[in-house]
């Protein structure tokens, strides 16, 4: 938050001087708080900024801790920290920070910074995982080969069990493939 400041002076005579230009100072901003993450792929993790109660001109930076970069505008990694509003890096929508390898663990923190570029500490990590990629696979009573393909989207697939009802997996990437149950 902006505060803003005039200061005048009074002698011993009680006489006083005008008030001074006008200066502005803001409150230190609070450290955010964990991101909220979502895996979105195999390259892929959305990141949501968790602001903390700071008002909406505070800006953010989001680190990604596993590789020890920073997440650029784009959503690729650089080694220098980008500055962006809550509502700039999506908002409750979030920001995807892509270029990353399948399967593997990565943990972000957020730090802050107010009207007077003071920065925050790095706020506490969250840590999720990409996708493992699809490929590979064997044969053996009508099933298909893989093809290899690493997808890049999440989708639903429903499997018939024998005797039983669909069951509901997610999280599954890759060509779509049909078995008949038996």
């Amino acid at each position: 938050t902006q505060y803003t400041f005039q200061v005048k002076a009074r002698n011993g005579n009680n006489t006083e001087t005008s008030f001074s230009s006008t200066a502005a100072k803001y409150t230190l901003a609070n450290v955010p708080s964990a991101p909220e993450l979502e895996t979105v792929s195999t390259t892929a993790i959305k990141i949501i900024v968790k602001i903390n109660n700071n008002p909406s001109p505070t800006e953010f930076a989001i680190r990604n801790d596993t590789t020890a970069q920073w997440v650029q505008a784009n959503g690729t990694l650089g080694a220098s920290e980008v500055w962006r509003t809550y509502e700039n890096w999506g908002s409750g929508s979030g920001t995807n920070n892509t270029g990353l390898s399948a399967n593997t663990p990565y943990t972000f923190k957020i730090k802050a910074r107010n009207g007077d570029n003071t920065e925050t500490a790095l706020g506490a990590g969250a840590t999720a995982t990409t996708l493992a990629g699809t490929g590979g696979g064997g044969g053996g009573g009508g099933g298909g080969g893989g093809n290899g393909d690493q997808g890049s989207a999440a989708s639903k697939v429903l499997i018939a069990l024998p005797g039983q009802s669909f069951v509901s997996c997610s999280g599954v990437t890759g060509s779509p493939s049909t078995q008949t149950a038996g």
